[in-house]
């Protein structure tokens, strides 16, 4: 196993079990080659610290010649909804799992918007004509997008927990600190982690497209899979549509969201420098900026 595999087996434990070791246990036991010679040989999960814990496994699992189909399978398993991510990483190794088919067609992009500020309003419509446009370009079957204008924060919880969408998208207003403006006030980080930490089905991917949006984006991804924000001002009449649009057009032609990302990072900035704030969460941490 070389660098770049092991540093992809890594953040792929990271973003999916976080701190979780005994959760981390628990999809391993549902590989059909771990046995008792295997696990023996780990530190305790409950008193070892998440990152050594899960490096002693990436060790464990090499030398007995397990990252196969079957890892791949099992982290699949125990964790549907990294599927882009797992079958990513699984690529790296050549290994073909299942469920590594063309996107499927319940996908939904729901796009929540907030614009408090009549003196000098958000460019919301582009934004939402940009992300409208590059879903239309992409091949079939095309995610479904929900617009929701003016949004309040008790709306977004509702939309969320009864639409469950793949992607929930947040343009409006941010305050240093990562609080987000919703059309009935501002929202802290702790009170918008609460929201994710109780949904039952979650999104994927959750996008803060908003200024100062980092620490609410790094608040959420303990909760998700994948979570945006940016750490600085952002610039809503040439970054926030250029990246959106980039980021959604990518990930609905296929792309995993760690590669939609960066490359949606890349087209952006060169629309305007604010683009480059952007910072990728997982359950780890900081993936990607």
């Amino acid at each position: 196993m070389d660098h770049t595999q092991r540093t992809a087996i890594s953040r792929l434990f990271a973003a999916i079990f976080g701190g979780d070791n005994e959760e981390l246990l628990r999809c391993l036991r549902a590989h059909p080659a771990v046995d008792t010679p295997f696990l023996s040989g780990l530190p305790p999960a409950a008193y070892a610290v998440p990152a050594t814990f899960q490096w002693k496994v990436i060790e464990r699992l090499t030398s007995f010649g397990l990252v196969d189909r079957g890892l791949f399978d099992a982290l699949l398993e125990a964790r549907p909804g990294a599927g882009a991510q797992i079958e990513a990483a699984a690529r790296l190794f050549g290994v073909e799992i299942r469920g590594a088919t063309r996107p499927p067609a319940d996908r939904v992009i729901m796009m929540m918007c907030a614009d408090t500020d009549e003196a000098a309003p958000l460019r919301l419509v582009q934004e939402q004509r940009a992300v409208l446009d590059a879903i239309a370009a992409a091949p079939a079957p095309r995610p479904t997008v929900l617009l929701e204008p003016q949004i309040s924060y008790l709306g977004a919880v509702r939309a969320l927990a009864l639409r469950r969408p793949s992607i929930g998208h947040f343009g409006g207003h941010g305050r240093p600190g990562g609080q987000v403006v919703f059309a009935d006030g501002a929202v802290s980080p702790a009170s918008m982690a609460e929201i994710f930490r109780g949904l039952e089905a979650p999104p994927e991917l959750v996008v803060f497209l908003c200024c100062d949006s980092a620490a609410m984006a790094a608040a959420v991804s303990q909760h998700v899979a994948y979570t945006i924000g940016f750490d600085g001002p952002l610039d809503d009449a040439r970054a926030a549509p250029a990246f959106a649009a980039a980021l959604y057009g990518l990930w609905a032609d296929g792309s995993p969201i760690p590669r939609a990302f960066t490359l949606a990072l890349h087209t952006a900035a060169a629309s305007d420098a604010s683009a480059g704030l952007a910072r990728l969460y997982g359950r780890g941490g900081v993936l990607l900026a």
